[in-house]
């Protein structure tokens, strides 16, 4: 069950999320917006740790549902990852205040939350009672935001977007260390060959609540070329 500051915690993590977007840009960037082509499931080599050493940024919109009583907050969001297993996570609310940060370097986790001026440090599983919902380990939200099969064996069942793809299109995580939760992936588009999810849908029963990410932008911090993204299908 929830902690009973449940309602808090979500509007504090949505509104993060929101913040994350806005305030998340660069100076000099290509912004890939969602387009409507189609084309061939083709996965580019390499193409996706040169965006990740350039800097590649991850803005959007999504929520937080509690399975409880069915309450839905909305929020925004940017994830800046730099490099695997570096990922900073700005949250912000509706009117663009900054409410919640997360920074992660490999299995170590930093929160910063408005409310309270809350702060969770630690390594492993972020555990964090100011966003009790988020019950993960910290070495996998990289791979989460980017649909990309974990380094460890986590998944109890799996499908990917296509046949020889690392791209996944669900997946079943269970473990004693970690939420039991599924993933649930849409929308995917391809950016200079690399393929992103358009939505990411996580669901842990085990807590109670249900976050959906929508992708908006992608930025990449690496001159002026802009290139559509466009629409793959299975």
């Amino acid at each position: 069950m929830l902690e009973k500051s449940w309602k808090n915690s979500f509007i504090a993590v949505g509104f993060s999320l929101s913040v994350f977007l806005t305030l998340l840009s660069f100076t000099s960037c290509s912004v890939f917006r969602f387009g409507q082509q189609t084309e061939e499931v083709v996965e580019g080599s390499g193409k996706l740790e040169d965006f990740l050493q350039e800097g590649l940024a991850i803005s959007g919109r999504g929520s937080v549902i509690s399975e409880i009583d069915g309450k839905k907050v909305n929020f925004g969001f940017v994830a800046t990852l730099r490099k695997a297993g570096v990922v900073r996570i700005l949250v912000s609310d509706i009117i663009g205040r900054k409410v919640t940060k997360i920074d992660i370097d490999g299995d170590s986790y930093a929160i910063w939350i408005r409310e309270g001026n809350r702060r969770c440090r630690g390594v492993g599983v972020i555990e964090c009672s100011g966003l009790p919902f988020i019950y993960v380990k910290a070495g996998y939200v990289d791979d989460i935001l980017l649909a990309r099969e974990m380094e460890e064996s986590v998944f109890i069942k799996k499908r990917s977007l296509g046949e020889g793809l690392s791209i996944l299109k669900s997946g079943v995580v269970s473990g004693d260390s970690v939420c039991s939760y599924t993933i649930d992936y849409d929308n995917f588009r391809s950016v200079d060959r690399v393929i992103f999810p358009g939505m990411v849908k996580i669901a842990c029963s085990d807590f109670g609540y249900t976050i959906i990410l929508e992708y908006r932008k992608i930025r990449v911090n690496r001159g002026t070329t802009a290139f559509r993204d466009r629409s793959v299908n299975e």
